[in-house]
């Protein structure tokens, strides 16, 4: 496993780590017909590569006469990245070896995508929550937890876009094409 910290802007920390799952064959054929027979789980079903997201929210809010502002937030997601790794690499074939490498570094490249989205959305939802204002501070706390939730949904909502236009791009990669 590994882990990555990334400091971003005041009031976002983000940390990432890396989690593989073992995938057998040592052809293209064999490696796709293993991946269909034993996929990963992943949070809509069955995927390739997945990536899981955790928030933690601190507020502190002041009083100030009648409007309750945000004196500080921390916004800190954690993310898991789960790629594919071969269980025998050294009993690749060459062929097999450079598809199914070009395979797992696609399936990184999407992730870390999904991640930099993920990254993005958490940016602006600081910078949104910063600017929030009530009458009360549990009602101003209240409205920024509803506001991250909002924003989550919205953030996922681009994750499936990715997911769309990506999908259809699997089936062209060689270990694909090769392992029909």
């Amino acid at each position: 496993m590994l882990a990555i910290a990334v400091p971003a802007n005041a009031g976002a920390t983000f940390r990432t780590d890396y989690r593989y799952y073992s995938v057998g064959g040592t052809t293209e054929r064999a490696i796709v017909s293993y991946m269909r027979q034993h996929p990963y789980t992943g949070n809509t079903g069955h995927a390739y590569a997945n990536i899981k997201h955790r928030f933690q929210l601190d507020i502190d809010t002041v009083q100030d006469g009648k409007i309750c502002k945000v004196e500080d937030i921390d916004l800190a997601i954690s993310f898991v990245i789960t790629l594919p790794k071969s269980s025998r690499p050294a009993a690749l074939t060459r062929s097999a070896r450079q598809s199914f490498e070009g395979f797992a570094n696609f399936a990184k490249k999407h992730e870390e995508t999904h991640r930099a989205s993920f990254v993005d959305c958490g940016k602006s939802f600081v910078a949104k929550a910063k600017r929030q204002s009530a009458g009360q501070c549990s009602a101003l706390t209240r409205d920024i937890r509803n506001l991250l939730r909002s924003s989550d949904r919205d953030c996922e909502a681009k994750q499936r876009s990715l997911d769309r236009r990506d999908s259809t791009r699997v089936n062209s990669l060689p270990l694909f094409r090769k392992g029909r």
